[in-house]
C-alpha cells in the first residue's frame, strides 16, 4: 500500500456523532416510557422503508474537496494514493450473485440487510462484550474516527444521497492504484475533520467505503480493503474445488454456525441498544425484532425493525444456529420489565411468524 499525504487537517474539539431521539436533560419517568406504543400490538407489520423517515442522521457524505483551512483562511487539498487488488470483486458474475448473497447472509461477520432501496452486506467487527457487531447505517466508531465498508448487491433507489454525490471516487475492480481525493465534510462540528468515499464496481457486487477523521490516514480503508477481499477470495478458491451441492453454511470457518441456544441478548451501548444473538429460521428470508414492555406496548417499533432487519443463515436441522445483530440509534430507556420478540418472513411468504422472545434484561 502506498499513501501520499499532501495536506493534514487542523485540530479542533471533537463534535458528538450519535443522534439523540431525546433530551439527557428529561425527567427520568417521562424517558422510561418515551417511544411506547398507546396501546398494545399484535402482528407486527413487515418493515418497510430503511432508513425509515425520520430517522437519526448518518455522517455527512457532502463537502468541498477544496478545504478551507483556518489559519489564514487558505484553501487545501487532500489526496491519496492507495494501492490494492480489487481483482476478487470481478470473480462473481450473475451466475453466482445468490451463492454470493447467501454467503454473507450465514457469514457471522456480514449484517446483509437493507438501505436506500438496495440490499447490502455491512461489514461487522469483533467487540469482546458484543461480539461481532456493526452501528446503525453499518459505521464504526473508534479513537480514530467514523468508517463504514460495504458491499452492495443490488442498485440503491433514484436519488440516494450516495448514487448522487460528486465525492464519491468511483473505480472498477481491475484499478490496482486508487487516486482517492479527500473531503471537508459540511455541517456543524465537522470543519477539522476530513472524509472519503469510495466506490469499486465488481461483475454483480460493489465496494463502498467511507471513512472520517480528524487525522485520515486511510487505516479503515486499507484494512477493510483487506479483509473484504481476502474473504471473497477464500469463496472463490473453496467453490473450485467442491463437488455437487452443498449447504448454506458450508464454506464458512469451522464452529459456523454453532448449537448455542437460541435466543438474543440486549447491551446498552454509547450509541444505542444493541441486540445480539442465534437464531435459526429454517429457511430464506428477512428476520427483525420488536421490543415490548409488559402490557404489549411497542418501544420505537418502526426504528428497532430496521435497525435489526436481517438476512441470516438457516438451516433445516434445527440444532444449526447462525449470528443476529443490530443496533438501534437511540439514547432513550428501554422500558422496565419489556422483552425482545424475533419476526421472520420467509421468502415468497405474506405472514410473519414469531421466531421467539427473550427478556431483555433491563
Amino acid at each position: 500500500m502506498i499513501l501520499t499525504l499532501l495536506v493534514l487537517a487542523c485540530a479542533r474539539p471533537p463534535a458528538s456523532t450519535a443522534a439523540t431521539a431525546s433530551s439527557a436533560a428529561e425527567p427520568a419517568a417521562v424517558a422510561a416510557v418515551a417511544g411506547l406504543s398507546q396501546t398494545p400490538v399484535g402482528e407486527p407489520e413487515v418493515p418497510g422503508a430503511v432508513p425509515p423517515p425520520g430517522s437519526p442522521p448518518t455522517p455527512p457524505l457532502s463537502g468541498m474537496t477544496d478545504a478551507v483551512v483556518l489559519e489564514g483562511l487558505t484553501h487545501s487539498q487532500l489526496e491519496f494514493t492507495l494501492g490494492a487488488d480489487l481483482t476478487p470483486l470481478s470473480r462473481f458474475d450473475q451466475s453466482q450473485a445468490q451463492f454470493l448473497a447467501t454467503h454473507l447472509a450465514a457469514h457471522p461477520r456480514w449484517r446483509v440487510t437493507r438501505w436506500e432501496g438496495a440490499t447490502v452486506a455491512f461489514l461487522r467487527t469483533e467487540d469482546p462484550k458484543l461480539g461481532r457487531t456493526v452501528g446503525w447505517a453499518g459505521y464504526h466508531h473508534d479513537a480514530h474516527g467514523l468508517w463504514r465498508a460495504l458491499l452492495r448487491l443490488s442498485p440503491r433507489l433514484p436519488g440516494a444521497e450516495w448514487t448522487d454525490s460528486p465525492l464519491v471516487d468511483h473505480f472498477s475492480a481491475d484499478d490496482n492504484v486508487l487516486a482517492i481525493h479527500a473531503f471537508q465534510p459540511s455541517g456543524t462540528g465537522w470543519y477539522d475533520w476530513r472524509a472519503v468515499a469510495i466506490q469499486v464496481d465488481g461483475k454483480v457486487v460493489s465496494l463502498e467505503i467511507h471513512e472520517l477523521s480528524r487525522q485520515l490516514e486511510l487505516d479503515a480503508t486499507s484494512a477493510a480493503m483487506k479483509w473484504i477481499t481476502t474473504d471473497l477470495l477464500h469463496l472463490d478458491m473453496f467453490t473450485q474445488d467442491i463437488q455437487g451441492e452443498i449447504p448454506p453454511w458450508g464454506w464458512l470457518a469451522p464452529g459456523e454456525p454453532t448449537s448455542d441456544p437460541a435466543g438474543i441478548d440486549t447491551a446498552v451501548t454509547q450509541d444505542g441498544v444493541d441486540l445480539h444473538g442465534r437464531l435459526n429460521p429454517g429457511r430464506a428470508g428477512w428476520t427483525w425484532a420488536r421490543i415490548t414492555d409488559p402490557s404489549g406496548r411497542a418501544w420505537l417499533e418502526q426504528l428497532t425493525a430496521a435497525a435489526t432487519l436481517e438476512r441470516i443463515g438457516w438451516s433445516q436441522d434445527e440444532d444449526q444456529r447462525f449470528w443476529f445483530q443490530g443496533r438501534v440509534p437511540t439514547e432513550l430507556a428501554i422500558p422496565a420489565g419489556s422483552a425482545v420478540e424475533v419476526w421472520f418472513l420467509a421468502d415468497g411468504q405474506t405472514q410473519p411468524q414469531q421466531l421467539g422472545r427473550w427478556g431483555t434484561g433491563q
